[in-house]
């Protein structure tokens, strides 16, 4: 995963746990990218009074959407099956990166999982990716 830099970003220092109640709980072990971010822009411009003054208003929407790749036919691959298979949209997250000077932690909740198609037209790919969404998200730095 690269940030804003164009650095790729260390899996190792970030911890992306899951939770669902009808499934279980567990911490993605071997995710090759993981990709968090809210539906939507996080900031937008009022429109200009008449004296063309704008104000900058934070949009309230929490919902948190997480992308994730990993490798096929994996254990983590399984789990998330199983959360797509139960139907539930229970579930919980835990996202922990401790890659920049600060620590960033994400909190999601109504979640439920979702397996995006591969458009790669590459059947010898080994990689699939999964979309996890939240209805509700706490971000702390």
């Amino acid at each position: 995963m690269a940030n804003f830099l164009g650095k790729s970003k260390d899996l190792s220092s970030i911890s992306f746990e899951l939770s669902f109640p009808s499934v279980g709980t567990r911490t993605l072990t071997e995710p090759r990218e993981i990709t968090p971010g809210r539906d939507g822009e996080r900031f937008v411009l009022s429109d200009p009074d008449i004296y063309g003054n704008v104000s900058t208003i934070e949009n309230k929407n929490t919902k948190l959407i997480v992308k994730v790749k990993l490798t096929k036919n994996s254990d983590d691959e399984a789990f998330l099956i199983k959360c797509h298979n139960s139907g539930s949209k229970l579930g919980s997250c835990v996202y922990i990166d401790n890659s920049g000077d600060n620590k960033l932690t994400i909190t999601g909740q109504g979640g439920s999982v979702k397996q995006l198609a591969d458009r790669t037209n590459n059947t010898d790919s080994d990689e699939a990716e999964y979309e996890i969404q939240f209805a509700k998200s706490t971000y702390t730095i």
